[in-house]
C-alpha cells in the first residue's frame, strides 16, 4: 500500500465541521445536541461519526459489544461494510447488530448511487459526501474481492503520530469499498 498520504480517503474532521473545509461555527451546539438526544432517548439509529471526538473508542466499543453478543473473541473480529441508499434521517431503527455512521466524505472520489461503486470524483469537486455506512462485525473478516480498502482519517490531513497507545491520532480504521477500478488507481487519484 502507498504511503498515507497520497491515497484518497473517507475521511471527517471533529475540530472543524461537518464538512472539509467548514468552519467551525455551531460544530459545538450541534454536537452537544446529537449527544444530548443519545442521553435522554437512547442510542441512535444511526451514529453521527464527525461529531464524536473519540473515534477509536467509539469502533472498539461496537466490536466489543458484537463481542458479547454474539460470544466470540474480540481479537478475532474485524468489519464488513454496506452503503446504504436510505438517507440517515429515514432510518429508525439500529441494525440488529453493527452501527450505521454518518457524516463521513470522500476525498478523491465519490460514491455512485447508480452503479454501487466508488468512482471518479466529478469535476471541481474533491470532497464528497458518503451515504449512511452500516459497520458490521464479522469474526475472521476478509476483503471482498473487488474492494478497495480506503484510509479513514479524522481530518483533511492525511498524517498522524502515534499516542501512548499506540493508535494513530488521525487514522481511523481501513473501509472495504466496492469498485471497478484496482487499488492502484485509487493510490495514484491522492
Amino acid at each position: 500500500m502507498a504511503p498515507p498520504g497520497v491515497e484518497p480517503a473517507a475521511q471527517f474532521d471533529p475540530t472543524r465541521g461537518t464538512s472539509p473545509g467548514q468552519d467551525a461555527g455551531g460544530i459545538d451546539r450541534q454536537r452537544i445536541a446529537f449527544i444530548r438526544l443519545w442521553l435522554r432517548k437512547g442510542e441512535p439509529a444511526c451514529h453521527w461519526m464527525s461529531g464524536l471526538f473519540g473515534p477509536h473508542a467509539f469502533i472498539t466499543g461496537v466490536l466489543q459489544a458484537y463481542s458479547r453478543q454474539h460470544n466470540v473473541p474480540v481479537d478475532t473480529l474485524g468489519f464488513s461494510f454496506e452503503v446504504l441508499a436510505a438517507p440517515q434521517d429515514t432510518l429508525t431503527q439500529p441494525p440488529a447488530s453493527g452501527v450505521y455512521v454518518f457524516g463521513l466524505f470522500a476525498d478523491s472520489c465519490r460514491w455512485n448511487s447508480t452503479d454501487h461503486i466508488i468512482d471518479e470524483c466529478f469535476a471541481s469537486q474533491i470532497y464528497s459526501p458518503m451515504p449512511v455506512l452500516h459497520f458490521l462485525p464479522e469474526a475472521n473478516h476478509t476483503t471482498p474481492p473487488g474492494h478497495y480498502v480506503c484510509p479513514l482519517y479524522k481530518t483533511t490531513v492525511r498524517r498522524g503520530v502515534l499516542s501512548s497507545l499506540g493508535q494513530s491520532t488521525n487514522f481511523i480504521l481501513p473501509i472495504e469499498l466496492p469498485t471497478e477500478y484496482p487499488p492502484s488507481f485509487w493510490i495514484q487519484q491522492g
